[in-house]
């Protein structure tokens, strides 16, 4: 691999966004045999959109590609400077290319923030994916330039566009169900603005069954950066009133309580419950109540409406719910 030209692009980045190994980013990148030009043109793509442009270096001639070209446009949250190191990104982009056709399909992937001064070129293109949170400028310019879009996220906004995502607010009043049937009186909760609709389907759900969250037991972060914890764990601890449950955002956030806690040694589960929400692949932890969500499932399902909206581009708006998956290992039991 040509160290000076990628100096500071790691292979095995490169190889998770483009979804092939790293021998085979270091093959394209020294032009070597044996590549097919689908997947050299994904490599490529790859390279791009983490910063580097090897046709500019002269590491790799350009590729002539007359394949039906769909732009993936990740628009990250502020707080997340780079999107691709997160699981939840990468898992869509993997169900986006098992909808895929790779001989027929390119896909040309561009990390847009709310930063950017203007809107990406659109020249050429059949369809655009919007990943997570696309501004109201840049799904207005879609529109006007009659462009098909499809939006893959987990927060459901105020979107009237066609939209893959998950229903917040009743997953968490399912959960409720769980957490008042095992005997949780208190609930807490400390999640992000933007999760807004899980603190109140948290809420009436509780609501529900006699259980009102009080307001003490409510601590909504600025944003989903873990050190916007701090202050409000350490609330909790001095006031000496935890809840007998604390629902967060993340596994990540989960950890970061359980720490915290450890500190002032106190258990998790034995004396607090964590209920986290996750879209890691593996074995659920075991320490935690967790609601899974299926990013591969959700970028599959976007490409597959994407294609169809692209072939008939008349097709009205249409919202696609996918489930979630509650487990509890300790209560040995699956919902």
């Amino acid at each position: 691999m040509k160290e000076k030209a990628t100096a500071g692009i790691k292979l095995a980045d490169v190889a998770r966004y483009a979804g092939t190994s790293a021998s085979t980013v270091s093959r394209v990148l020294n032009n070597q045999p044996g590549i097919s030009e689908a997947t050299r043109a994904i490599v490529l793509e790859a390279l791009r959109a983490i910063g580097y442009n090897p046709e500019a270096t002269g590491s790799v001639a350009p590729v002539r590609d007359s394949r039906t070209r769909i732009d993936i446009l990740i628009c990250p949250l502020a707080e997340q400077k780079n999107p691709m190191e997160l699981n939840y990104y990468g898992a869509m982009l993997k169900g986006i290319r098992q909808a895929t056709d790779s001989s027929k399909i390119n896909l040309k992937m561009t990390i847009f923030t709310g930063e950017a001064e203007t809107l990406p070129k659109s020249e050429n293109t059949a369809g655009v994916l919007l990943l997570e949170t696309p501004s109201e400028d840049l799904r207005r310019y879609l529109n006007e330039a009659k462009i098909p879009f499809v939006i893959l996220s987990n927060n459901t906004g105020t979107y009237s566009e066609d939209l893959v995502s998950v229903d917040k607010f009743g997953e968490s009043l399912r959960l409720c169900s769980y957490l008042a049937g095992i005997g949780i009186r208190q609930l807490g909760l400390l999640l992000p603005r933007i999760d807004l609709i899980y603190c109140e389907g948290f809420r009436c759900g509780m609501a529900r069954h006699g259980l009102p969250i009080a307001d003490s037991d409510i601590h909504l972060t600025k944003n989903t950066d873990l050190s916007h914890y701090v202050a409000p764990v350490h609330r909790m601890l001095e006031e000496g009133n935890l809840p007998e449950a604390l629902v967060v955002a993340s596994y990540a956030a989960a950890d970061f309580c359980t720490e915290m806690f450890r500190m002032k040694k106190i258990r998790v589960p034995e004396d607090i419950r964590l209920v986290a929400f996750t879209d890691e692949e593996g074995e659920d932890n075991p320490n935690y109540i967790t609601m899974r969500f299926d990013s591969v499932e959700m970028g599959r399902l976007a490409m597959e409406r994407l294609l169809r909206k692209i072939g008939q581009p008349e097709r009205k708006p249409h919202h696609i719910i996918v489930p979630m998956r509650f487990s509890m290992k300790q209560d040995k039991e699956k919902r």
